[in-house]
C-alpha cells in the first residue's frame, strides 16, 4: 500500500481548509497508508519560520524518511511551516503535491479584492502592496506577505510536481504563474449528509461560519432587519467580530446567535432552515457550508464571488457581494417562492452535489493525480 503524507502548519481545526484536511485524511485511508505532520498544535504565526524554517525543514525530513512516504502532500504553509517540507521531499527523491486553500497564498492582501470589493486583476502584482483593499491590511503586513509570496512561490516553480486548486478562478491563475507544473482543479467535497424535503416552511434564515468581516455577516445582519417581521435569522459560529455584532444587535429578538457547534447540532439547524446565506464580501476559495446545503436539499444565497461561483451558478441565487440591497433582494426572491419550487429545486441541487463534490468522486480524482506521479509512463 503506498503511503501519503500530508503536512500543514497547524492541527487545531480553525477554518474550512483545516476541516477539509481533516476528511481528506479519512478519506484517503481507504485506498492509502496516510500520516500526518503538524508544524504545531494551534493556530500560531512565526514571522520567520513562515518564510523559511529549518526547524521544518529538519522536522519533515525527519518525517518523511522514517514515514517512508511515496508522496508527500502539502496543504496551509504560510504561518509557521513554510515550504520547506517540499526541499526535504526533494532531498529524499520523494513525489511532491501541495494544495492551496486561500487567496492570501498568492494575493499579499490576503482578501483578494480591492477597496470596493471587485476582485484583484493580477493578484501576485506588487501593486496591490500599495493599493487599498476591502480588508484595510495595513501596508507593512502586505509588504510582509508580498515578500514571504515570492519566496513561496519560487519553491513551487522549482520542487512542486503538483498543485491544486480547489476553485477555477485560484486554477486558471496557477495556470498562468506556473506554465510549466502539473496544475489540477479539485473542488472540495463533503460527505455523510442527508437529503431532506422541505415539509413545512419554518421562516428560518441560516448563516454558518466564523463571524469575521470577511464572512459579510454584518451585511447579512443589515439586509435581514429589512425583511418582513415574520422571518428569525439563526447565526451559528465564533470569531472576532462576535462580540461587536451581538452587541449591536442585542435587541432584535428575531435573531439566535449559537456559538461554535458540533456539525450534528449545525446541520440541525440548516435542516430546520428555509434558506443558508453565505454573504462574503472577500474573495472566497470555495465555501463548503454551500455544499453542504446542496446535499441537503436547501436554498442558497451567496455572494457572486471567488469559488462560490463554481458550484452557485445554475444551483443557487447569487447576489453582489458587499451589497445589502441586492442580498435582501436576493433572500426575498428565494424565500417567496412556493415550497414546490424549493423542493425540486434542491432536488436538482442534490443530483449535483451527487455528481460533482461527494467523497467517492474526490478521493477518484485526487488518486488519479497521485498514480499519474508515481508512475508517469
Amino acid at each position: 500500500m503506498k503511503k501519503i503524507l500530508m503536512c500543514t502548519d497547524f492541527e487545531e481545526v480553525a477554518g474550512g481548509a483545516e476541516q477539509q484536511l481533516k476528511e481528506l485524511t479519512k478519506l484517503l485511508k481507504k485506498k492509502y497508508s496516510v500520516e500526518t505532520y503538524y508544524a504545531t498544535k494551534e493556530v500560531k504565526l512565526s514571522l520567520v519560520h513562515s518564510i523559511l524554517s529549518l526547524r521544518s525543514l529538519y522536522e519533515a525530513y525527519k518525517q518523511i524518511k522514517v514515514s517512508k512516504a511515496d508522496i508527500v502532500h502539502i496543504h496551509k504553509y504560510n504561518l509557521c511551516m513554510s515550504l520547506t517540507p517540499l526541499l526535504a521531499a526533494k532531498m529524499l527523491k520523494k513525489k511532491t503535491v501541495v494544495t492551496l486553500h486561500d487567496w492570501g497564498l498568492i494575493n499579499c492582501n490576503g482578501w483578494n479584492v480591492d477597496a470596493e470589493g471587485k476582485v484583484c486583476e493580477d493578484p501576485t502584482s506588487i501593486k496591490w502592496v500599495f493599493k487599498k483593499s476591502l480588508s484595510n491590511k495595513p501596508f507593512l503586513n502586505k509588504l510582509y506577505d508580498y515578500l514571504k509570496n515570492r519566496v513561496h512561490h519560487k519553491f513551487l516553480k522549482r520542487y512542486a510536481d503538483c498543485i491544486i486548486a480547489p476553485s477555477e478562478g485560484l486554477y486558471d491563475e496557477l495556470e498562468k504563474m506556473f506554465p510549466k507544473s502539473f496544475v489540477y482543479q479539485i473542488p472540495y467535497f463533503t460527505k455523510g449528509i442527508t437529503y431532506k424535503k422541505i415539509t413545512k416552511r419554518s421562516n428560518i434564515i441560516l448563516f454558518i461560519g466564523r463571524i469575521e468581516k470577511e464572512k459579510g455577516l454584518h451585511i447579512l445582519l443589515k439586509a435581514f432587519e429589512k425583511l418582513p417581521k415574520k422571518y428569525k435569522l439563526i447565526v451559528v459560529g465564533t470569531g472576532k467580530e462576535s462580540f461587536d455584532l451581538g452587541y449591536e444587535y442585542k435587541k432584535n429578538t428575531r435573531i439566535l446567535w449559537m456559538s461554535d457547534q458540533p456539525h450534528m447540532l449545525a446541520m440541525k439547524a440548516l435542516y430546520a432552515s428555509d434558506l443558508i446565506v453565505i454573504p462574503s464580501v472577500w474573495c472566497e476559495q470555495f465555501g463548503i457550508v454551500g455544499i453542504e446545503a446542496l446535499a441537503a436539499g436547501r436554498p442558497v444565497v451567496a455572494s457572486d464571488i471567488g469559488g462560490i461561483h463554481d458550484w452557485a451558478d445554475g444551483t443557487s441565487e447569487l447576489v453582489t457581494s458587499n451589497s445589502v440591497k441586492s442580498l435582501e433582494q436576493g433572500m426575498l426572491r428565494v424565500l417567496n417562492q412556493s415550497t414546490f419550487k424549493l423542493n425540486r429545486k434542491g432536488f436538482e441541487n442534490r443530483v449535483e452535489f451527487n455528481e460533482w463534490y461527494n467523497g467517492k468522486q474526490h478521493l477518484y480524482e485526487m488518486g488519479l493525480i497521485y498514480e499519474l506521479l508515481l508512475y508517469p509512463d
